[in-house]
């Protein structure tokens, strides 16, 4: 005996199906870091339609899915789902996937030579834009405009990543970004700004009249 004392549970029912058939592929949101997973379901077996499940939201099983391709998610990236497509009247008859995953570092854009970005953002955002420079230096945001009503803001993150840890700036500067500059201190020399509003008024609704432009280079802020 090895102490534990949790119970098994178990199904038994007869396998009078045919197993359904289906690919799996990942596809990657990096502005909202995030990935659906694409089941392309190539056959229902043995039913007209399939269920698919994933261990990422396991209370939100999809039914009445029929041939074809289907977009599971939005799932957080950095976290492993496993899905299961399903006959849709026995669900013993089933093909599962191998894991399904997306790396917010494969979002991290490397910069060489300074570049410009412009961002019009909508209501209920929450839009990551990451850096790092591609030379050994820190990496540096500089805004050149951007207008943020009440409650909108942007956040930015030392880092390659998003912990709050390494939050090192949270606000609107009063609605105006224009000026504010940031430079990494971090041995990836990176940086991640995202840009969170709440549910009325934005820049593309033409509230917020300015749209957030800003350049991102290799050194230090201010410094050729």
């Amino acid at each position: 005996s090895s102490g534990y004392a949790d119970e098994w549970t178990w199904t038994i029912g007869c396998l009078d199906c045919t197993h359904p058939a289906a690919l799996f592929s990942v596809v990657p949101d990096c502005q909202h870091a995030t990935y659906q997973v694409a089941v392309n379901v190539t056959s229902t077996g043995s039913s007209g339609t399939v269920r698919i499940a994933n261990t990422a939201t396991p209370g939100d099983t999809l039914t009445g899915i029929p041939s074809g391709t289907t977009l599971v998610g939005p799932i957080p990236m950095d976290s492993v789902s496993h899905l299961t497509v399903m006959n849709a009247d026995n669900g013993l008859c089933r093909v599962f996937s191998l894991a399904q995953n997306a790396a917010f570092a494969d979002c991290v854009v490397p910069i060489s030579d300074a570049q410009n970005f412009t961002y019009c953002y909508t209501n209920t955002d929450t839009s990551y834009f990451a850096y790092t420079c591609a030379d050994d230096m820190p990496i540096a945001i500089t805004f050149h405009s951007g207008q943020l009503l009440v409650n909108d803001y942007v956040q930015i993150y030392d880092s390659a990543g998003v912990n709050e840890d390494v939050l090192v700036f949270q606000g609107n500067l009063n609605g105006d970004m224009s000026g504010y500059s940031i430079n990494s201190t971090n041995p990836q020399h990176a940086l991640v700004m995202r840009v969170v509003s709440d549910s009325t008024y934005s820049c593309i609704s033409g509230d917020a009249t300015t749209s957030l432009n800003w350049t991102v280079e290799c050194g230090y802020a201010g410094i050729e």
